[in-house]
C-alpha cells in the first residue's frame, strides 16, 4: 500500500468480509479484476487511491475500491462496522451506509446520474449482487427538494430493506468478530411486544439497525405519520415508508446497560438523548412526546421561525429592503441566503443568493462591522460598493421574483 496511507488501513480479504456477514456476491465483486464497464472510474482498484486520515472510533479500515484517488472503506470500530468515504487529501471520513446494499445504492445513483444505460445498470446490479435497482431508479428519477438529506434517508431505507433475519451461525460469527457477548446482543433487541405497542398507536417502526451498526446496533427508528394525529413540529416534514410524517424521528436502543431514546430534528445536527431503566419507560416517554402535552415537543423546536409563512414573509421583507437600499446589498444577500434551509421548496428562488453570498463574503456585514477598525472599514466599504454595483441589477431581479412568487 502507498506510503501515504494511514496506518489503520489494512488489506481487504474475503475471510474478513465473511466474518462481518457481507454477502458472497458482493465480496466476489469487490475482489474481481474484470467488472462491467459501467463501473469504470467509479470502482477502481483500491490501490489507485489512499486514505490520509482515519478517526479514533475506527479500529481498522479495509478499502474496497477507489474513485479519483479516494478510497471507499469498510470501517470496523468498537461498536460495529459500516461503509464510509475516505479521502487522500481531506482529514475527514464520511459515513455512507450500514450495509453493502446501502453502499451499492449510493453507487448506482451515481451511475444513473452519469447516464448509464438500463442494460448497463442491470448488468452491474447482477455482477455486484445489488437487489434494489428498480427502487434506486425510481428514487433517482424523482425531483428532490433537499437532495442531500433525502439521499441519506433513502440509503438508510435501503439499509433497512437489506436486513434479513440472520442464521444462528451468522450471528455467532459476527458477535465473535465484533466482540459482542451473545447475551448482550439479546438485551439489545426491541421485542415484538414493544413493537406492537408502538404500532397500536399508529406509529411507524422501521426494521432494526444491523448488529454491526456503529451507533445503534439493533435499535429501531420510530416515526409519527401525520395521519396518526398528535403533536407536530414545524419543518419536520419527511416521508417514511410512503407516509407523510410531521414530527421528529426517535431511535430506541440499548446501550451501556440502559435504554436510550434519541430524538433528531430534520434541520439540525443535534439531538436529544434520554436514558431509561426499562424499555417500557422509554416507550411511555415516546408516546408522551408524540401524543401528550404539546409543550414537550415544542421544547425541541430550535428554529427562529414557527411556520413556512413566517419565513416567506421574512424573505419578502428582506427583498424589499434590498430594492429600497435600506440595507447593504451584501448583508441582504447573506440574510436571504440564511433562509435557504427553511425554503427547500423554493430552492430555485434562493440558490442564486447562496452563490452571491459566497462571492460577497469578503465584506463585513452586521455585527462583524463592529469588530473592524474604522479607517480599515471605510476603505473596505469603498471596495464593497464598487463590487456591489456589478451585482445590483441581477440581485434586484431576483428580489422582485421573490416578492412576486412568495406573495402568491
Amino acid at each position: 500500500m502507498s506510503d501515504l496511507m494511514h496506518h489503520k488501513v489494512k488489506a481487504f480479504s474475503p475471510e474478513i468480509a465473511r466474518d462481518l456477514g457481507l454477502e458472497e456476491t458482493f465480496i466476489q465483486f469487490v475482489l474481481s479484476d474484470s467488472k462491467p464497464s459501467c463501473f469504470d472510474y467509479w470502482v477502481e482498484d483500491h490501490e489507485n487511491g489512499w486514505t490520509c486520515f482515519v478517526p479514533d472510533e475506527v479500529k481498522v479500515a479495509y478499502p474496497v475500491w477507489s474513485t479519483n484517488a479516494d478510497q471507499t472503506l469498510l470501517c470496523v470500530g468498537t461498536t460495529g462496522c459500516w461503509f464510509a468515504q475516505g479521502h487522500h487529501d481531506d482529514p475527514e471520513v464520511y459515513k455512507i451506509s450500514n450495509t453493502a446494499q446501502g453502499l451499492l445504492a449510493k453507487l448506482f445513483i451515481s451511475l444513473f446520474e452519469s447516464e448509464a444505460t438500463e442494460f448497463a445498470l442491470k448488468e452491474g446490479a447482477q455482477a455486484s449482487g445489488f437487489r434494489f435497482l428498480d427502487i434506486v431508479i425510481g428514487f433517482a428519477e424523482t425531483e428532490s427538494q433537499d437532495y442531500s438529506e433525502e439521499n441519506k434517508l433513502f440509503i438508510l431505507e435501503i439499509d433497512q430493506l437489506a436486513l434479513q433475519p440472520a442464521s444462528e451461525d451468522e450471528l455467532k460469527r459476527m458477535t465473535e468478530y465484533l466482540h459482542i457477548d451473545p447475551e448482550e446482543f439479546k438485551k439489545r433487541q426491541v421485542s415484538e411486544q414493544i413493537v406492537d405497542m408502538l404500532q397500536e398507536n399508529n406509529l411507524i417502526v422501521l426494521a432494526p439497525f444491523p448488529l454491526a451498526d456503529s451507533e445503534h446496533p439493533c435499535g429501531r427508528r420510530i416515526a409519527k405519520p401525520a395521519s396518526a394525529g398528535g403533536n407536530v413540529l414545524p419543518f419536520e416534514n419527511r416521508v417514511i415508508e410512503g407516509e407523510a410524517c410531521d414530527a421528529p424521528l426517535t431511535i430506541l436502543c440499548w446501550e451501556d446497560n440502559k435504554w436510550l431514546t434519541q430524538t433528531s430534528l430534520c434541520l439540525s445536527s443535534s439531538s436529544q438523548i434520554t436514558s431509561f431503566p426499562t424499555v417500557e419507560a422509554a416507550v411511555r416517554d415516546i408516546l408522551d412526546l408524540y401524543f401528550g402535552d404539546p409543550k414537550k415537543m415544542r421544547q425541541l423546536h430550535k428554529h427562529p421561525y414557527d411556520s413556512l409563512e413566517e419565513v416567506k414573509d421574512k424573505a419578502i421583507l428582506l427583498a424589499k429592503a434590498i430594492l429600497k437600499e435600506e440595507i447593504m446589498l451584501s448583508e441582504g444577500v447573506q440574510n436571504i441566503s440564511n433562509l435557504a434551509l427553511y425554503l427547500n421548496e423554493y430552492r430555485d428562488l434562493i440558490s442564486p443568493f447562496n452563490n452571491w453570498r459566497h462571492e460577497l463574503s469578503i465584506f463585513p456585514v452586521g455585527e462583524q462591522r463592529k469588530l473592524w477598525n474604522a479607517k480599515a472599514l471605510a476603505q473596505k466599504d469603498i471596495e464593497r460598493e464598487k463590487v456591489e454595483r456589478g451585482y445590483r441589477d441581477k440581485v434586484a431581479s431576483a428580489c422582485q421574483r421573490i416578492i412576486r412568487e412568495l406573495n402568491d
